[in-house]
């Protein structure tokens, strides 16, 4: 018999796939920019802890007949840091609970620094097709250094190497760019060596100060300032588009579309997925969660049978729901369905004309049932979409 949780989502899904994300919130040491949950060097009982909630947490969410998974993310924290034995029990309890085969996407991020990587990209193979990322962030010393990695350029190198050697069907890498003091000629280099590897997908993040964080803290005191984003970003998707590259999401490119991160993909086209461990969250339709982000309070409410979440949200309204796949759809090449929005109850018209009115021209492009941002659109996508969200709100609002 299924679970609740099970039930739950049997309903949702009806037979269709489902994306499960896995949140593995361990790290070899903590990078003085990131905000993400996670534990530096974690003890046996930390591993301990982890597996044990991830196992009751899959024990609730269990359909009586096991769904198959559509794309599985493991991601952190360094998911690669985990012992290999380790890393097969969560996949063989994972595969207890949903049905794993050659149809599932399977991405695993990677950490240069970690030890055992063949070893543990051979076990993984067996689950799903294997796309792995490299967080390499840079090929440049200097900024590697700045970033506070625990890795140089050559132990990249020779990870990507071990990740050739065991033919992972699909491999990237993520490069961070706007990093303090960073130059184009250095962004470049960084480019120039990634596409010289023959990479399959590359990622590229602004570098984003967090408060509390240390690289965060330094830039708000003026320690360190950041270069202008704007003439970055544009190099990136010139020099990746004249290299072939499709960049079919705001941070993303890939080679050809069967390297693009279909599970990504599916967070931006709005689909059903899952999130477990500590930290991660769910869409299920109109239900949201997200779960603690403590490692010892999330084991502990699954083990009670109660579930950790910190956030759970009934998007019910219409209207918000509508703006919401908005939102998400044009963060990717894919863009929105304006026949499908227009259709929407509540509000989905009124939504659509202001998408239209307001940013049609160098922001927004329209092919026929489909609006979808310009690489322009692209750079100023957040500015976009909170300005859709306060007109939405200025209207909708009590007058």
């Amino acid at each position: 018999m299924g679970s609740g949780g099970g039930k739950l989502l049997e309903g949702i899904c009806r037979g269709r796939g489902l994306s499960l994300y896995v949140h593995v919130p361990f790290c070899s040491a903590k990078c003085p920019y990131c905000d993400f949950y996670s534990l530096p060097s974690p003890s046996s009982d930390d591993l301990s802890l982890f597996l044990r909630g991830l196992r009751e947490e899959l024990r609730f969410w269990r359909p009586s007949h096991r769904l198959r998974l559509r794309t599985l993310y493991l991601g952190g924290g360094t998911p690669s840091l985990l012992p290999a034995e380790i890393l097969e029990e969560v996949l063989g309890a994972i595969g207890e609970a949903f049905e794993l085969g050659g149809w599932t996407e399977l991405s695993f991020e990677v950490n240069p620094d970690s030890e055992g990587l063949p070893v543990k990209l051979w076990k993984l193979k067996g689950f799903g097709r294997l796309r792995v990322s490299v967080g390499v962030q840079s090929f440049r010393e200097e900024e590697l250094s700045l970033l506070g990695r625990p890795h140089g350029v050559e132990e990249a190198l020779e990870a990507l190497r071990a990740c050739r050697s065991t033919r992972v069907d699909s491999l990237g890498v993520d490069l961070m760019y706007a990093l303090p003091g960073q130059t184009l000629g250095d962004l470049l280099h960084s480019l120039g060596v990634a596409c010289a590897l023959g990479l399959d997908h590359i990622s590229c993040y602004e570098l984003t100060p967090h408060e509390g964080t240390r690289m965060g803290e330094s830039i708000l005191r003026g320690d360190l300032s950041l270069p202008d984003a704007e003439p970055l970003y544009w190099a990136i998707c010139r020099f990746l588009g004249s290299r072939g590259y499709l960049h079919y999401e705001i941070s993303n490119f890939a080679r050809s579309s069967e390297h693009r991160c279909e599970h990504n993909l599916s967070y931006w086209r709005g689909e059903v997925y899952l999130g477990l461990g500590p930290s991660a969250g769910g869409n299920l339709g109109p239900f949201r969660y997200k779960n603690v982000s403590d490692l010892r309070s999330y084991a502990e409410g699954w083990s009670k049978g109660i579930p950790p979440w910190e956030e759970v949200v009934h998007l019910l309204d219409p209207e918000d729901r509508a703006f919401e796949s908005t939102m998400m759809g044009l963060r990717s090449s894919e863009g929105v369905d304006l026949v499908e929005l227009v259709s929407r109850a509540g509000g989905g018209l009124e939504l659509a004309r202001r998408l239209l009115g307001a940013f049609r021209g160098s922001y927004l492009e329209v092919s026929g049932r489909r609006a979808f941002l310009t690489e322009r659109g692209f750079l100023v996508s957040n500015l976009i979409l909170s300005d859709l969200l306060r007109r939405s709100r200025r209207d909708t609002g009590p007058g």
